[in-house]
């Protein structure tokens, strides 16, 4: 999918709103950005609400057993906070120890301790083990389903990077393009601002993530030099800087839609519809109508299967005896 930037662009063009006679825009990007981010959430959990194998957003995370401790945290970009597809666990670590868990209710709590938990529990952005892992470093597999990315903006480039180790980095010096946000952007750079922004993201060129999640420390106008806030460590073990890539303002962000390629058209018109309607244009309902053909078109693609002979699907299909 094109960089948001392009996207952006489109939204103006579709929605005749390129520039006033004075050159300003009268609705800022970061507008739009909402309208691109909103169109994104929407389609995602309407392909999610699909009961279909095809699941696009489907992603995993290990999660290591401290002895005694039934429950885990799940990942903070789980969609809904409730998509787990499945849980597997290894009492070893060894791939070839894992075994499928069975999903259970709050009916089958159980507080006794076992190296070999059969089953678990989600509730309030939590994982419970039944029953509990009696000892540590087991791995808990969790595939789970993941909300996108925002969408942003580049703001700035990385031109050099110091200190960086393989849980964090000293600091990092931004390209000129950063300065552009300084004045009427919101959120900016700059920390002593109301508007400062709290965490950012850095991407490559292509917008796969380098790391998410740096709480910004410091920010210098005047050299362009970030460091992350005293503490701060890298959220996930490979996460890097590299000098060449982009910043992005968000938690959790990127340069470039994870969305299939086909819901380009429905981001765009999403957001041009969004943009008609702020401005009160008779034109919106029209687009309305046309993003709503565009929402029954993904989900028709989504839902077919594929040429494959679809099996009924079995928990333990391995199992035997």
């Amino acid at each position: 999918m094109k960089r948001v930037e392009f996207l952006v662009n489109s939204v103006r063009e579709v929605s005749r709103n390129l520039a006033n006679p004075d050159g300003t825009s009268s609705v800022l990007d970061n507008t739009i950005l909402g309208y691109l981010n909103e169109g994104q959430l929407r389609i995602q959990n309407l392909i999610s609400s699909l009961k279909n194998v095809q699941k696009p957003f489907t992603t995993s995370i290990d999660i290591y057993s401290v002895a005694s401790q039934g429950s885990y945290e799940l990942p903070t970009r789980m969609s809904m906070s409730k998509q787990v597809q499945q849980v597997m666990y290894s009492s070893s670590g060894n791939e070839s120890d894992f075994v499928l868990l069975r999903k259970l209710s709050m009916a089958n709590i159980d507080l006794s301790e076992s190296n070999f938990p059969f089953g678990y529990i989600v509730s309030n952005g939590s994982l419970t083990l039944i029953p509990t892992p009696s000892t540590s470093n087991a791995t808990i597999r969790v595939f789970y389903e993941r909300q996108v990315d925002d969408l942003d903006l580049r703001r700035g480039g990385i031109l050099s990077v110091v200190g960086l180790t393989s849980t964090t980095f000293s600091a990092v010096t931004l390209s000129s393009l950063a300065d552009s946000f300084e004045t009427t952007g919101v959120p900016r750079w700059d920390q002593s601002s109301t508007y400062g922004v709290d965490y950012i993201s850095v991407v490559t060129a292509d917008g796969v993530k380098e790391a998410n999640a740096i709480r910004v420390g410091t920010y210098s106008i005047s050299t362009g030099v970030l460091t992350p806030a005293s503490g701060w460590v890298f959220e996930t073990t490979g996460d890097t800087i590299t000098a060449g890539d982009y910043a992005v303002f968000g938690k959790y962000a990127t340069t470039h839609s994870q969305l299939p390629d086909m819901c380009e058209p429905y981001l765009i018109q999403y957001a041009a519809m969004k943009v008609l309607e702020q401005q009160s244009s008779d034109d919106a309902v029209t687009k309305a109508q046309f993003v709503a053909q565009l929402e029954s078109q993904i989900l028709a693609q989504v839902k077919a299967q594929t040429g494959e002979i679809q099996p009924i699907p079995e928990a333990n299909f391995q199992e035997w005896y």
